[in-house]
């Protein structure tokens, strides 16, 4: 059989335990699930990752040894770390920690029983919580969360189950969370959502630096896995302290009324926006005027400025060139950052190219346009409009607009990473169940983010996105490494990707992936035990009774050989003080248990269980593994159950 069939049989073993076990123990295990109590939870960011501290207290009457009894929801995250009555769970393979808590189980009982606790998964969403205790007690249970994040608004958001509510600290409380249910992917279950401060990008200078990329990468033998999450700050740009901005307005006999009410209403929330710049407002048709006496404050010109555009009377022309030169003088007139804004329905005269019109504008200023329609309802950008050429030459950004309540805002500064372009060399896109970049669109709004998972080769290199803050052509390289791979294989544990590979090979992707991720998962438990050295033997688990006995691995399926538990089996008895004497070489000062696999004379297979420190636990496998053991009348495959 080798090892194959014996972790088989393991995993049968482990069956066993998750469904029968309460079946057949005394105290109070019983079939149903019990989620126990969520007394306390806390956290902190750890890059893009929320690291949640959740105390769970499970309620017992002892003595008892319970497993499927009490159930922990968890968000879309792992179990990486516990402590129960303050003892610290080791990371253990999961036949391991489901041996240990069935050999403890089975485990002569006494006046010291001995107390254990075993974190495993069994369900994806939640993880299971098996206790051996010696009496009656309230265990509070420390697990650490870590769970991925949603960024927005400046802020990181994980949605928690709702069992969590009462125990949520104030500074994690979420009161309003509109927004983040339409920015995030909520889960299916009930849920509340946690938040955490991440004002790192909103302290950058203004601009690109507030695009902030991270990346990670995981290697799963030749495949490697990237994640790329891209950030806008809350306020991706500021306005500058010393603008003037010189406003044209088209009262042509081409701009209907509801066009003329556009524009009103452009100009007005652009005032509104930028109360401090300073502002001038010129009229043109077939000559250009001024319609303030002079540069003036936005925040006192709004009055005027509306009842001069309400009071302007459409005439034949559109000479926009004139109005160009009339905003040349007044700029000329101005200190600090120049800008112009022209508002028209681009009904203007073939002379007028944009190589013309772009000769007129004064150097270092920039070019905002706003094309008015009759036939639209809204304020976007537009790069195929008739003057868009004029306004990228310059820097600026040109939009449509039409109907009433517009908001102007991304015509005072820029507010949307726009026309982005991703280019992965060596990298495809991975199937994950997340949302990824540019679902919709090729924009990206401030506060908001998005992600993106690839598969490659070691070779593969940097991510680099490409695209616009208004005019401005941005690029920004981000490079996955392999310093958070470990967070990268917990996330994706949770929600495995879909390789392109056949069943087989994405099973074994899978599996290193779980064992990456170092987290509860199917390959992966917490364990720990302490305090007394007896058992539970007398609960009947498996079968065992006082003296000790065989239990056989119910359930196994074809073609795989039953473990047998030895406690003390006649002539075995002898293949046990042998393996104790190898365990006693390592001078053990603590409780050490072994299960040893035996064909014949030949060691197949060792699992060793002990408290604290890895030195001694490494010491015994050792030792074990180096045993020359003499079979007497042995059988021809055992599995022997010691404690050393």
């Amino acid at each position: 059989m080798g090892t194959g069939g014996f972790r088989a049989c393991l995993s049968c073993m482990r069956h066993l335990v998750a469904v029968s076990l309460c079946a057949v123990l005394g105290g109070t295990a019983r079939a149903d699930v019990d989620t126990g109590t969520v007394k306390l939870v806390t956290g902190r960011l750890a890059g893009t990752t929320a690291v949640l501290d959740v105390r769970f207290v499970a309620v017992l009457e002892g003595p008892t040894v319970t497993s499927g009894q009490f159930r922990l929801a968890l968000p879309r995250g792992v179990v990486t770390g516990a402590t129960a009555g303050g003892h610290v769970l080791d990371l253990v393979p999961a036949e391991r920690a489901n041996l240990a808590m069935g050999t403890l189980g089975a485990r002569p009982e006494g006046p010291d029983r001995r107390f254990a606790v075993a974190i495993r998964h069994v369900q994806q969403g939640s993880v299971d919580i098996d206790i051996a205790a010696p009496g009656s007690t309230p265990l509070a249970i420390d697990l650490k969360v870590t769970t991925p994040t949603c960024f927005v608004r400046d802020r990181r958001y994980v949605a928690v189950p709702k069992s969590w509510e009462p125990g949520l600290a104030p500074a994690l409380r979420v009161a309003h969370a509109g927004v983040v249910e339409l920015a995030c992917t909520p889960p299916d279950e009930d849920h509340v959502w946690v938040g955490f401060a991440s004002p790192a990008l909103a302290r950058r200078a203004s601009g690109i630096d507030r695009i902030g990329g991270t990346a990670s990468r995981l290697a799963l033998g030749d495949t490697h896995v990237a994640k790329v999450e891209l950030d806008l700050a809350a306020r991706l740009s500021d306005l500058p302290a010393d603008l003037a901005t010189a406003i044209l307005v088209d009262s042509s006999r081409s701009m209907s009324a509801r066009m003329l009410d556009a524009q009103r209403q452009v100009i007005a929330s652009y005032l509104r926006t930028a109360p401090q710049s300073q502002i001038q407002v010129i009229a043109f048709a077939r000559t250009a005027r001024a319609l303030l006496p002079a540069w003036t404050p936005a925040s006192q010109a709004t009055a005027r400025v509306d009842r001069e555009l309400r009071a302007l009377t459409r005439t034949n022309g559109s000479n926009l060139d004139a109005a160009l030169r009339e905003a040349s003088v007044w700029l000329g007139r101005a200190k600090g950052t120049r800008r112009i804004v022209i508002v028209s329905d681009d009904a203007l005269p073939e002379r007028l190219t944009v190589d013309r019109l772009q000769r007129i504008v004064p150097a270092n200023t920039l070019v905002n346009v706003v094309s008015v329609r009759d036939d639209f309802e809204g304020l976007v950008r537009d790069d195929e409009g008739l003057l868009s050429r004029l306004a990228g030459a310059t820097r600026g950004i040109s939009v449509r607009a039409g109907g009433t309540a517009l908001d102007a805002t991304m015509l005072v500064r820029p507010t949307t990473f726009d026309r982005v372009v991703m280019k992965a060399p060596g990298w495809k896109t991975l199937d994950v169940a997340v949302p990824t970049c540019f679902a919709i669109d090729d924009s990206i709004a401030e506060g908001a983010g998005c992600t993106w998972y690839g598969e490659g080769r070691a070779i593969a290199g940097p991510i680099i996105f490409e695209g616009y803050l208004w005019g401005e052509r941005v690029v920004r390289v981000v490079h996955p490494d392999l310093v958070r791979a470990n967070e990268l294989a917990r996330e994706l544990s949770v929600a495995p990707p879909m390789f392109d590979r056949s069943e087989v090979v994405q099973r074994q992707l899978v599996a290193r992936l779980e064992r990456a991720a170092r987290a509860v998962n199917g390959v992966w438990s917490l364990y720990a035990e302490w305090g007394g050295r007896d058992g539970y033997g007398d609960l009947g688990l498996f079968g065992f009774g006082r003296s000790g006995g065989v239990s056989m691995c119910l359930g196994c399926g074809d073609g795989v050989r039953p473990v047998i538990h030895v406690g003390s089996l006649g002539s075995s008895t002898h293949l046990v003080d042998q393996l104790r004497r190898a365990i006693a070489t390592c001078t053990p000062d603590r409780p050490v248990h072994a299960v040893v696999e035996i064909t014949l004379e030949e060691i197949v297979d060792v699992a060793v269980v002990v408290t604290g420190a890895g030195a001694l636990r490494t010491c015994v496998e050792e030792a074990i593994w180096n045993t020359w053991l003499v079979t007497p009348a042995a059988s021809p495959r055992v599995t022997l159950s010691i404690d050393g």
